[in-house]
């Protein structure tokens, strides 16, 4: 519902040492990334003497069976895009994986290296989960997909959220761990999306720019015309929810979810209406700590607002920010 950008997100040094760490079992916080290979069976092993990539080499030169080695031979190929690749390189990974020979023993093998469970277990990995949650904290403390709810991290390793994989680990497991498939999403978005295929169905990641704007039908085609919260309220008929391309809004309800909040939109009209003599106060008093119109909205309708089209993100600082942001702009009749 937000648009993000990975690499607003991650930066080249932290894709490094995640690669360094689950590729190579660079040690992380004290915490190593380690298998050991048992009568050509490879099982993960904290204490194991062989990385991800010494696995990966030694199934595609050695397993018996000339299926497995093949499809290793193309995780060996791609094996950087699909641990730090940006999501646009790992759709098209997941088109190409969806036509590739699959058998059993693939599946049971890569859910045992590309394993989600024991890479994301705060019991496992409490440092290393930790490093993550914070890198997202950073810059998202709201569900990208509602932008309804808060998601929260506490005690450096507990949170308030699930972490969404949008090709979903039950079917695309290669890509259980990459970091592009991977978002924090409130515990409903990611209840709601579940395990439906992302392609056939087109559900777009918030790294795909999804577009969804918010608009007000009222009674008689104007809102109520008086100081009155619950007369305000009233005169809405309904939040129209749109998206330009994709299924997020059914798939998540958005619509039918979104017309809890009238009440806000309410609130929004009414401080509308106080907002230019708000802001002349503010200006003629110039206060210190209050610069700009930034600061002024801020203020007034408890939420942010972008300074420019690349600043998407601070929609994700409070719930209901681009809700608010839309409204305000056309109530305010701003383009």
């Amino acid at each position: 519902m937000i648009p993000i950008r990975f690499e607003n997100i991650f930066d080249t040094k932290f894709l490094s040492k995640y690669k360094e760490f689950v590729l190579y079992g660079k040690e992380w916080n004290g915490e190593k990334y380690r298998f050991k290979i048992r009568n050509s069976e490879v099982k993960f092993d904290k204490s194991g003497d062989k990385s991800l990539n010494d696995v990966i080499t030694w199934i595609k030169e050695n397993h018996s069976n000339e299926t497995v080695k093949e499809f290793f031979k193309f995780v060996d190929k791609n094996i950087e895009t699909i641990l730090v690749g940006n999501f646009n390189e790992i759709k098209e990974l997941a088109r190409r994986f969806n036509e590739i020979s699959i058998n059993e023993e693939i599946k049971k093998i890569c859910r045992e290296i590309f394993n989600y469970n024991k890479l994301y277990n705060k019991r496992e990995y409490s440092y290393f989960i930790g490093n993550i949650l914070n890198v997202f904290y950073k810059k998202i403390k709201v569900c990208p997909y509602c932008n309804r709810q808060y998601i929260d991290v506490f005690n450096d390793t507990e949170r308030t959220f699930d972490f969404e994989h949008h090709f979903h680990k039950s079917k695309y497991w290669i890509f259980s761990i990459s970091l592009a498939n991977l978002l924090p999403s409130c515990k409903s978005c990611n209840q709601r999306k579940g395990t439906i295929d992302v392609l056939g169905e087109e559900f777009l990641s918030p790294y795909e720019d999804i577009r969804v704007s918010f608009s007000i039908e009222c009674n008689g085609g104007k809102i109520g015309n008086t100081n009155s919260l619950d007369a305000i309220e009233s005169s809405i008929e309904k939040i129209i929810v749109e998206q330009a391309e994709g299924s997020n809004i059914e798939k998540l309800y958005l619509k039918e979810l979104y017309q809890l909040h009238k009440d806000i939109v309410a609130e929004i009209e009414l401080k509308k209406r106080a907002f230019p003599e708000i802001r002349k106060v503010f200006d003629e008093k110039a206060f210190d700590s209050l610069e700009g119109f930034e600061e002024i909205y801020r203020l007034i309708f408890a939420n942010y607002i972008p300074t420019s089209e690349e600043d998407s993100l601070i929609f994700l600082k409070r719930p209901l920010s681009k809700l608010t942001f839309d409204i305000y702009r056309e109530l305010n009749n701003t383009p």
